[in-house]
């Protein structure tokens, strides 16, 4: 039997050849657009096809060659979101103060690279779907209108279309043509998701009026500084005069528990308020506010600063206390934060210049783990008091002891902790050698 070919139903084609296995053998492949099924039948091969195979193949536009266009594109999310965000910016979509340009970076890199991924179906898992849920929730919260909203989501297509066509160059131009409905079905689908997640958080937000202070409060912390609009709404919202001194005290979201409910009855009274701010629970109040005992939270450990400036203060104090948080790692009672600054800005220096503090103690590497300990417990007592005296009872030794010592940390480091500019740099340096 010779080779035949006919099309089915004008989209379809058949290939019949002459074959001499016995046994039934069936190949299938297939993607978005295309799909393949041959068979091994008798005497004869059979194979159908839709056209899309035979002319791909013509035109070299196969899976591998959109997979590695895909994966380009991949790799240059840093510039495609750079390109997105100078988009977003030039249409000034969302109202000001209401998204912090990180949110805004965050997302378009985090958005972007899961659209890129679902072109390809990497990007359809849960992960994703989280993500996008995220999104239009949290834009609700922060009170972003939906039409805006959703216009700042379809320019994700424009961006995303201008790279594909610039990395394709003249070699790709079909393969990224033909695929455009793939990509315009991603993105509506994208689109629909987030306003799906908008439109139930939305709903949410009108049904609690709870909810609907967390939006005017999301709005506060998402911009530093905050607008003067943004504080009055923050403002009317807690029932906390705008410019009302305030203390702040912040947790770990995951050990907030316990915080929570010692101060039930504080934010029942409307003396407290609180707000989950990027892994940390904040809790303020008026300073001079009699209702709330900050002592009943002493046994849950965070991090406290007294006597904000009002509103527009706590969103900056807020983020720094997180970032202090993260650096100090657990605490088991609530912490002045004037306690705790020396950690921070240990942390800060070595994220920074990471060699800087190690080199300023290098000089203790040649001390005994005995000798060593000795020298810094003693420095770190001197540095509590000032005090001789003081740091020879706390330390069980004779006060010519506690001066030697001194003296000997002085010539292995070259900080003399009696000199206010050494001894700031001693006190954060011994940040980083463990109690």
């Amino acid at each position: 039997m010779g080779d035949d070919q006919i099309d089915v139903h004008g989209t379809a084609r058949l290939l019949v050849a002459p074959s001499s296995a016995p046994h039934i053998h069936y190949i299938c492949a297939g993607s978005h657009v295309q799909w393949t099924f041959a068979a091994r039948w008798g005497g004869v091969i059979v194979k159908l096809s839709n056209l899309r195979v035979e002319e791909d193949v013509a035109m070299g536009t196969d899976a591998a060659d959109w997979t590695r266009l895909i994966d380009r594109l991949d790799e240059a999310i840093p510039r495609v979101a750079e390109d997105y965000l100078t988009e977003f910016a030039a249409r000034g979509l969302y109202p000001v103060g209401a998204v912090s340009d990180e949110d805004l970076r965050a997302t378009a890199e985090q958005t972007l690279r899961m659209l890129v991924h679902r072109l390809d179906d990497r990007g359809s898992g849960q992960t994703a779907t989280d993500l996008v849920h995220s999104l239009g929730e949290r834009r609700a919260r922060q009170g972003v209108p939906l039409d805006t909203l959703t216009e700042a989501v379809r320019l994700d297509l424009l961006v995303i279309w201008r790279w594909l066509r610039e990395f394709a160059g003249d070699k790709y131009t079909v393969l990224v043509a033909d695929r455009f409905e793939v990509i315009f079905e991603v993105l509506d689908r994208y689109v629909l998701e987030v306003q799906t997640s908008f439109l139930r958080e939305q709903a949410a937000l009108e049904r609690d009026s709870r909810r609907a202070t967390e939006r005017d409060l999301s709005r506060l912390f998402s911009s530093i500084p905050p607008t003067a609009s943004v504080v009055e709404r923050a403002a009317s919202a807690t029932g906390i005069d705008a410019a009302q001194r305030l203390d702040l005290a912040v947790f770990d979201e995951q050990k907030s528990g316990g915080a929570l409910e010692r101060i039930e009855r504080a934010i029942a009274s409307g003396a407290a308020c609180t707000y989950t701010y990027d892994g940390a629970l904040c809790v303020f109040w008026r300073h001079d506010a009699p209702p709330f005992d900050v002592a009943s939270i002493q046994p849950v450990g965070g991090l406290l600063v007294k006597e904000l400036d009002g509103l527009a203060q706590v969103p900056l104090v807020a983020r720094t206390l997180r970032d202090a948080l993260h650096a100090l790692g657990p605490l088991e009672v609530l912490t002045p934060f004037a306690s705790a600054w020396p950690a921070v800005v240990a942390d800060h220096i070595m994220t920074v210049l990471p060699s800087f503090i190690p080199s300023a103690l290098a000089g203790l590497d040649g001390t005994g783990a005995y000798e060593r300990e000795r020298l810094v417990t003693t420095v770190r007592s001197y540095m509590q008091t000032g005090s001789i005296k003081e740091t020879a009872e706390a330390v069980f030794c004779h006060r010519n002891t506690v001066v030697n010592r001194l003296s000997t940390f002085t010539r292995l480091t070259g900080l003399d902790v009696t000199v206010p500019e050494q001894a700031a740099l001693a006190l954060v340096a011994l940040q980083t050698i463990p109690d």
